[in-house]
């Protein structure tokens, strides 16, 4: 990731006792995980290239983190996505939490803002094929458009779906060259599958 990249996660948490009142304490929490130079950094220079809030949802309480830039991701997503960083404590009350989305490759794929310049490169030589057609290009645009808001496409059955399906299946649309329909799936995966080990 680099440049100014809008990353996202969410966590699902298990807790008894928590409240709107508490989102501080979050706050509180994700220092803990910041190594020290980096939140004294953020601390002198006034920066905050974050954003973190909870929220509830039908019952379930949720835990949102969002950073502005490669840097804020590195020192702060990174650091949560850890795999021992699966229970932590709210002093202030007392309070366990339990992170309940397992395994870590779960809580990646929520990450969003993948940078374009990465897929785009990714995908290169299909956007600069000249064999292939405007529709199969402008569905192949749409996949590094959908990877850039999602981070990736957990199931390729999104692609049958809008806004793929106004452009055309790929069975029809690569019906004369399903290698390169193949090679294209191939990339998707190969991506989905990094963004289920990048915390790992």
């Amino acid at each position: 990731m680099n440049g100014n990249t809008l990353s996202k996660i969410k966590l699902k948490l298990n807790a008894e006792g928590l409240s709107y009142k508490k989102a501080s304490d979050f706050q509180g929490v994700l220092f803990t995980q910041i190594d020290p130079e980096y939140a004294d950094y953020l601390h002198k220079e006034q920066l905050h290239p974050y954003s973190q809030y909870i929220y509830n949802n039908d019952g379930v309480w949720n835990w949102c983190i969002s950073t502005l830039s490669s840097d804020a991701y590195a020192h702060i997503i990174e650091p949560i996505l850890k795999p021992d960083f699966q229970h932590f404590k709210i002093i202030n009350g007392n309070i366990d939490v339990d992170i309940k989305d397992t395994p870590i490759g779960r809580l990646v794929r929520k990450i969003v803002g993948m940078d374009r310049a990465d897929v785009n490169e990714a995908f290169s030589k299909f956007l600069s094929d000249e064999k292939l057609n405007v529709n199969q290009i402008r569905f192949v645009n749409l996949i590094v458009d959908y990877i850039v808001a999602n981070g990736n496409i957990e199931d390729d059955r999104i692609l049958m779906n809008e806004p793929f399906k106004s452009v055309g299946s790929m069975p029809v649309l690569f019906k004369d060259n399903m290698s390169t329909a193949r090679d294209i799936l191939s990339i998707v995966e190969i991506i989905k599958s990094n963004s289920e080990q990048i915390a790992l």
